[in-house]
């Protein structure tokens, strides 16, 4: 059987650095790594990319409900 995971520091670089997305990845992690391994499974990862983002991935300290990570 193959077993499909990507660390979350793997996947934060290509979010961050290699995508230059700007959004929240460590909070979408951990709304998604369900056994807390610190991996993201492929079935995990098949959630992240179909349902909607946490608010806390986007909330602002500034009381506006959308941001993006700077």
């Amino acid at each position: 059987a193959c077993r499909f995971a990507v660390k979350k520091e793997t996947l934060i670089k290509i979010i961050k650095d290699d995508f230059g997305l700007k959004i929240d990845i460590e909070e979408l992690i951990r709304a998604i790594d369900e056994d807390d391994s610190g991996e993201v499974e492929y079935d995990e990862f098949k959630l992240l990319l179909s349902r909607r983002p946490p608010p806390a991935a986007y909330a602002s300290p500034h009381g506006s409900s959308a941001r993006l990570v700077e």
